[in-house]
């Protein structure tokens, strides 16, 4: 009896150290392996907007794996601006690219120097396709007439998204 209960702890064991996934995402491409650190410089025009969208590939999360919970966005800005808002949303996408379900948009918060972390709470996902991909926009505005500009870093795990998905998944951007 004290053999089996040892044999089960083990098996339990097991199962929640496989429970976390790692992957990365590049524009439309899905990463195998950690991309090397990056900045990326842009500029937001005066009283202007600007979006950038980062997509997983096929299969990611992957049929029926789309849970309810939170996604939440940390984003590493080196040079930001203090009239500049950012947030983000995410949605779900099929194999051609045609959007399938939208979040609303998390809270803005000031896009200034700094480690950002926005949250979209108690996400519901219907189930999807085995092609299905997710995605994240994120979205810049600058409140003033001037031009601003950002750096953000990427890569060596500085951005990412954790998102709800089973088995728990966490997305770096590159």
């Amino acid at each position: 009896m004290k053999k089996l209960l040892i044999l089960l702890l083990f098996a339990l064991i097991a199962q929640f150290s496989y429970s976390q996934k790692t992957y990365y995402m590049s524009g439309s491409a899905l990463l195998t392996t950690a991309p090397t650190y990056n900045e990326i410089l842009f500029s937001v025009s005066g009283n202007a907007t600007k979006s950038y969208t980062y997509t997983t590939g096929a299969n990611v999360p992957g049929l029926g794996l789309f849970t309810t919970g939170n996604i939440t966005l940390y984003f590493s800005i080196l040079t930001g601006g203090n009239n500049v808002m950012m947030r983000f949303r995410s949605i779900r996408v099929n194999y051609s690219g045609t959007v399938q379900e939208t979040t609303a948009w998390s809270s803005a918060v000031i896009a200034s120097a700094g480690e950002k972390t926005l949250t979209l709470s108690s996400i519901y996902w219907l189930s999807g396709s085995d092609l299905d991909n997710f995605r994240i926009e994120i979205e810049f505005t600058n409140t003033t007439a001037i031009t601003a500009y950002i750096v953000y870093r990427v890569g060596d795990g500085y951005s990412r998204v954790d998102v709800p998905f089973r088995p728990r998944r966490i997305i770096f951007l590159n």
